[in-house]
């Protein structure tokens, strides 16, 4: 079993939803690009990417799913 990150919105430190964001590829964010063996391994990826926004203050909000 695999697990991988699906970014559900892109949103600033005010919680501010940014859609232009839509196309903005995830792999940027996080360090190994797709699937993690465990959940903990994809949650920590998820946590990493919200923390580290860009120049502009956006961050991909995602959720762990299951392969």
């Amino acid at each position: 079993m695999s697990y991988t990150l699906q970014v559900v919105d892109w949103r600033d430190s005010t919680g501010s939803s940014h859609p232009e964001y839509s196309t903005a590829s995830l792999w940027k964010y996080v360090d190994v690009r797709g699937d993690w063996k465990t959940k903990l391994e994809a949650e920590l990826a998820a946590e990493r990417a919200w923390v580290e926004p860009d120049c502009n203050g956006v961050a991909p909000v995602c959720v762990v799913t299951e392969r």
